[in-house]
C-alpha cells in the first residue's frame, strides 16, 4: 500500500441553524486564537485529537462494560454457591433434629410399653392371642397367652424387669 492509500479525507457539513452544529462551529473558529492554535495546531489536528480522545474513551468504556459483566457473573456465582451452602447446612441441621426427635420418640414409646408390661402384664395397643395347650399324660385344657411378635413376654414372679433392661432404657 502506498502512503496515499493510507490517508482518508472526511468531509462534513454543519447546519448553523442547529444549536449543536453552531456550538461546534464556534469551537472550530476559536482554534484560530491563541493558546489553542499553539496547543492543537489547525482545525484538522484539533478534530483528529477530539475523535481520537473519544475513540479511546469509547474503547475504555467497552472494556469497563466487559469487566462489569465479569464482576456481575462472579457475584452471581458466589451468591449461588453461598445459598447452596446455607441450604445444605440447614438441611443437615434439620435432619439431625429429626433424628434426635425420632430417637426420643422411640425411647419414650419403649419406656411406655415396658411400664405397661410391668404394671399390667399386657402392653398397650396389643392383643393377647389365646391358645390351648395339651399335655401328653392327660388332656387338660389350659389357656396360654402368646403375645404378638415384638412384644416382650410377661415376667413371672414379682412382675419386675431385670435391672439390666432398666439401665439400658435409662441410657436413652
Amino acid at each position: 500500500m502506498s502512503n496515499k492509500d493510507m490517508a482518508q479525507t472526511i468531509t462534513f457539513r454543519l447546519n448553523l441553524n442547529h444549536e449543536e452544529d453552531s456550538l461546534v462551529w464556534g469551537l472550530l473558529l476559536s482554534m484560530e486564537e491563541e493558546p489553542r492554535k499553539s496547543l492543537f495546531g489547525d482545525r484538522s489536528k484539533f478534530i483528529k485529537w477530539m475523535l481520537t480522545k473519544y475513540a479511546r474513551e469509547e474503547l475504555d468504556f467497552d472494556d469497563e462494560k466487559k469487566r462489569l459483566e465479569l464482576l456481575r457473573r462472579d457475584f452471581v456465582q458466589s451468591a449461588q454457591y453461598e445459598i447452596k451452602e446455607i441450604v445444605q447446612r440447614e438441611s443437615e441441621s434439620i435432619m439431625e433434629m429429626l433424628e434426635k426427635a425420632v430417637e426420643l420418640a422411640v425411647s419414650k414409646a419403649v419406656n411406655e410399653v415396658l411400664k405397661a408390661v410391668v404394671a399390667g402384664g399386657i402392653s398397650v395397643g396389643t392383643q393377647a392371642v389365646v391358645t390351648s395347650a395339651e399335655l401328653k399324660s392327660a388332656v387338660i385344657p389350659e389357656e396360654a397367652v402368646v403375645p404378638k411378635m415384638g412384644v416382650l413376654p410377661e415376667v413371672d414372679g414379682d412382675n419386675e424387669l431385670p435391672t439390666s433392661v432398666l439401665s439400658f432404657l435409662d441410657s436413652f
